[in-house]
């Protein structure tokens, strides 16, 4: 009977450890990293709102009332309305949506294509490897913005477009850093045991390359995030993202809010708070994270 009750103590102990180190750990990264935890609250806000925006808006995003157009805010409209009578509190929420939308499509499109890519280039080297880095040095050659305004005036102006054009060059980004991970991680003996007993190159990459480049996986996801959302609401200020009557940060600051600055100034203001928000939590979250995860700067 002792037996059998030390068991299922044993087993309800393992059971409850994984959610105690989970939460001891949150609870120190909460501690010694504030501002990185500060970062992800605010990260967790933004995917909620993006998550929840149909049931968290206050008014129909698109609804017109010309009525109350370009009021200042107040406790009907606690951001104000815009130049058509919106309700700007709901459209920056809807905005959101937009904005992670994006921001997660980019990064598992690119990050993901590109760290693919990096691997077999850093693994394999040789020509396939003189070849690409060739090909990303042409590409970071130009300003990304430049190229992705090339990218999508040649595709056209749509959202969909624009993720293809972020997550271009979210790829080449990856495919640098992924590939100078690799090729370090190439050097270790247990690859050329590996190696030695036989194992194919697909086992080396999948079981003993990928596992070890997973840690600058996440950072680079976690940053380059930010930079798909900033990147994604120029092209739409410009006019080739997110397309009318579609929300938008970025659109709303390139109609309503440039076109009204002076006679209503919280047309302008509210995008723009929405953007540096979005992009401070994933840049303070994602140093944080890096900072977690790389070794070098583990004791730091």
């Amino acid at each position: 009977m002792n037996t059998t009750t030390e068991q299922i103590t044993q087993l309800q102990g393992l059971r409850l450890r994984p959610k105690r180190n989970f939460v001891n750990s949150t609870l120190t990264f909460i501690r010694k990293k504030p501002l990185g935890a500060m970062g992800g609250f605010i990260l967790i806000g933004m995917w909620s709102l993006a998550i929840f925006a149909d049931f968290i808006v206050p008014y129909d995003p698109l609804a017109l009332h010309p009525r109350d157009k370009l009021i200042p805010p107040d406790s009907m409209y606690l951001m104000g309305t815009d130049y058509l009578g919106r309700d700007v509190l709901s459209r920056v929420i809807a905005g959101a949506k937009v904005s992670m939308y994006v921001g997660l499509m980019t990064v598992l499109i690119g990050t993901g294509i590109g760290s693919v890519l990096g691997q077999i280039s850093g693994y394999f080297r040789g020509t396939f490897d003189l070849l690409v880095q060739r090909l990303i040095d042409a590409i970071q050659a130009f300003p990304s913005l430049i190229l992705a305004l090339a990218i999508v005036a040649m595709l056209g102006p749509s959202l969909e477009n624009a993720i293809i054009a972020i997550a271009f060059l979210n790829a080449s980004n990856a495919a640098r850093v992924i590939r100078g991970a690799t090729m370090a991680i190439n050097e270790n003996q247990y690859v050329d045991a590996a190696r030695a007993l036989g194992a194919s190159h697909v086992r080396i990459l999948t079981r003993y390359i990928f596992p070890n480049v997973t840690a600058p996986i996440l950072i680079l996801a976690s940053i380059t995030l930010g930079n798909s959302i900033l990147v994604e609401a120029s092209l739409s200020f410009l006019g080739l993202g997110t397309q009318p009557p579609t929300p938008s940060w970025g659109r709303m600051l390139s109609s309503e809010g440039r076109f009204y600055m002076e006679i209503a100034p919280w047309l302008a203001i509210w995008p723009g708070v929405a953007i540096s928000m979005a992009v401070l939590g994933i840049n303070m979250f994602g140093d944080a994270l890096r900072d977690v995860l790389d070794p070098k700067l583990r004791g730091r």
